[in-house]
């Protein structure tokens, strides 16, 4: 009954709309840390790495993640409101994801408002954000109480 029920599932999870592009990917792990490697340094390698994927014969973009879609739960925090002095209210609760240039074409995930991140937002440049819709929803909302 067990092994009926989790076919099942899965085959209905195969036949669901995941929201992004699934099909003709590859994806790995690479922890440069392990082998010693600084964050500095395992920045270069990655944009090395990137570079060096892109141009192999058949593929058409590369881009990279802390996780993957569905590949881990990801880490998560809050953004305290500015002015916030109310117990509840002081901080819009998210989860967040260091990815890299082109992800979100990668995955064919149309984005409504603004740009994608690029090869120019380092370490070293203005700090930039990509919020998706229900967390913007959520963040506005507790700013529109706070104000009113």
């Amino acid at each position: 009954m067990g092994t009926r029920l989790f076919t099942r599932s899965l085959l209905k999870l195969t036949s669901n709309d995941p929201g992004f592009r699934a099909e003709h990917m590859v994806a790995f792990d690479l922890d440069p840390s392990l082998s010693g490697y600084s964050s500095e340094r395992s920045m270069a390698l990655f944009r090395d790495l990137r570079d060096r994927l892109h141009n192999l014969p058949g593929v058409t973009a590369v881009t990279n993640a802390e996780f993957a879609p569905f590949g881990g739960f990801g880490w998560g925090s809050g953004v305290k409101l500015p002015g916030s002095h109310r117990t509840g209210e002081e901080f819009a609760a998210c989860s967040q994801n260091s990815i890299g240039p082109g992800y979100f074409s990668t995955f064919g995930i149309p984005l409504l408002e603004g740009r994608e991140f690029t090869a120019q937002d380092s370490e070293h440049a203005p700090k930039v954000a990509i919020l998706n819709q229900t967390f913007a929803r959520v963040l506005f909302e507790k700013l529109r109480r706070l104000i009113i």
